[in-house]
């Protein structure tokens, strides 16, 4: 895990509290639980947008940001989550901000095509399934 620098991260838990939206990919299963070890985040749920928890309250299961990516936008995700922890114990910290720039560029496209169309899409049994999303 990030030992984040004091100004840094005061800095980014004041952001998130002064936003009027925060999107992003299982934020509220893993982001928030991370940051509340810095610091409270209030009550900022009421304008979060987890873009898992709505596409797991369509499909009855949590899909992965790589399978949404790939079927809605066909970009592939850099890696799965596990390759970031296995950046930062090596210290190679800028492999690792290039590996969550990339999933935060993902992201953004993801919520962008949803946000427009009213649908992300998933693979399922060798075809595309629409997920209606409204975010």
């Amino acid at each position: 895990m990030f030992l984040l620098h004091a100004v840094c991260k005061n800095s980014l838990i004041q952001e998130i509290r002064q936003a009027s939206r925060v999107v992003g990919f299982n934020l509220l299963r893993f982001d928030y639980l991370v940051l509340e070890r810095y610091g409270k985040l209030g009550a900022i749920t009421g304008k979060t947008v987890d873009m898992m928890k709505i596409c797991e309250a369509q499909l009855g299961f949590r899909p992965g940001l790589g399978d949404l990516a790939y079927a809605t936008l066909g970009e592939k995700k850099g890696a799965n989550g596990l390759l970031a922890i296995q950046l930062f114990r090596e210290g190679r910290i800028k492999e690792l901000e290039q590996y969550c720039t990339h999933d935060v560029e993902i992201t953004r496209k993801l919520f962008e095509f949803g946000r427009d169309n009213g649908f992300v899409c998933i693979e399922q049994r060798g075809e595309k399934t629409r997920v209606p999303v409204r975010w």
